[in-house]
Parts: C-alpha cells; sequence; structure tokens
C-alpha cells in the first residue's frame, strides 16, 4: 500500500482529488436520497449491474468510491468495495468497506462460494485437507480421496487383464 496514502495512480482517489473532479461537494449529494435502512441510495446513472456511476473528466467513476473518498478515507485502486448492506445503489460511507477483491467474492453469493464451503462429497464422505490435485494451469482442484479410490478399483477391475 502506498504509505503516504496518497494517489499513485489515476484509479486511486482521496478527498482532496475527488472535490476537485467534483467541483463541490454538493453537486455529489444532490443526487443521493437517503432511505429507511440507513443507505443512502444514488439516483442518478447506473452501471449494468446496478452500481451508481458519474463521468467526471471524460471518466467513469463509481459513485460509491467517490463516496468513501469523501467521507475523508483514501481509496486505493486495488481493493474493492465491499457493501455490507448488499444494495449496490447504496453511497452511504458507513455501508462500504474496502477489501481484497478475493474477501470481496467469498463475501458473496456465487457457485464458488458455495463449493469453497462444502465440507463433505456428494456420497457424504468428508474432503480432506490434502484431497487435491493440481491440473495444467496450477490450479488445485478438490476431491473426495475415499470417491477417488473407489473409481480406481474399478477402472482396475474393468480393464484386468486376463490370461
Amino acid at each position: 500500500m502506498n504509505p503516504q496514502n496518497k494517489p499513485c495512480c489515476e484509479k486511486c482517489i482521496d478527498r482532496k482529488r475527488a472535490i476537485k473532479l467534483l467541483g463541490n461537494e454538493d453537486a455529489f449529494w444532490s443526487r443521493t436520497k437517503g432511505i429507511t435502512s440507513g443507505c443512502i441510495e444514488w439516483q442518478s446513472t447506473l452501471d449494468n449491474k446496478g452500481y451508481g456511476v458519474l463521468t467526471l473528466n471524460g471518466r467513469q467513476w463509481k459513485a460509491h468510491r467517490i463516496a468513501k473518498a469523501l467521507s475523508g478515507e483514501f481509496v486505493p485502486h486495488f481493493l474493492a468495495s465491499d457493501h455490507l448492506c448488499k444494495n449496490t445503489k447504496c453511497v452511504n460511507s458507513e455501508h462500504i468497506e474496502l477489501v481484497m477483491n478475493a474477501e470481496n467474492v467469498m463475501r458473496g453469493k456465487s457457485f464458488a462460494v458455495e463449493n469453497a464451503n462444502k465440507t463433505e462429497c456428494l456420497n457424504g464422505h468428508p474432503f480432506s485437507k490434502y484431497g487435491g490435485i493440481r491440473n495444467y494451469r496450477g490450479k488445485i482442484w478438490r476431491f473426495c480421496k475415499e470417491c477417488k479410490k473407489l473409481q480406481k478399483r474399478i477402472y482396475y477391475a474393468r480393464n484386468r487383464k486376463t490370461n
């Protein structure tokens, strides 16, 4: 991380840069609306995933990242914004936590998260800590050792040479 908490590239943003891009802070907050859940929803343009966006100096910025910067927090380009409220329109900086992308993915709902949280195979055998195999790209694929042993026994029984 940048030790001075200063923007290291054009994607990083802090309060000073956010205000410079916006002109004034009221221009940003005039596009929002508070709702009963405590969220402050973005009322202007949304991207295809439902996140608020605004265009400043010809570049699109995520509204929640600008809001986090306006709250006084440094927003580096390599951290993902996790909406703790799960409302993609929310720009309340208290509802947004800056985390690494892998952690953000694991907090969400996807097949990858569901599979990572599984502790046993479809046959009910527990996954072993070391029950994995590397593929040609170096990714480790999890498998059940008991089911693998059974597969091998069946394979060798079918392919046994008879003399």
